[in-house]
């Protein structure tokens, strides 16, 4: 069962990838075209619920390591 959980997880850790490199080409050709007002970033395409996320899984990650 532990398995198929890490294959999950590698699943969903692919997915949230390819929507971040997504959202980074997408800001750079919107930036680049002229027509924003304001510059856009990733991070507002993605929105706050993708930043907490990213927060959370870099603590995670840091204490594993200390661990």
């Amino acid at each position: 069962m532990a398995e198929f959980a890490e294959l999950v997880e590698g699943a969903r850790q692919r997915r949230e990838e390819t929507r971040e490199l997504a959202a980074w080409i997408t800001s750079h050709l919107m930036n680049a075209s002229g027509n924003m007002k304001q510059p856009v970033t990733m991070d507002k395409l993605l929105g706050s619920e993708w930043t907490v996320r990213r927060i959370q899984a870099e603590a995670r990650q840091k204490k594993d390591q200390d661990d």
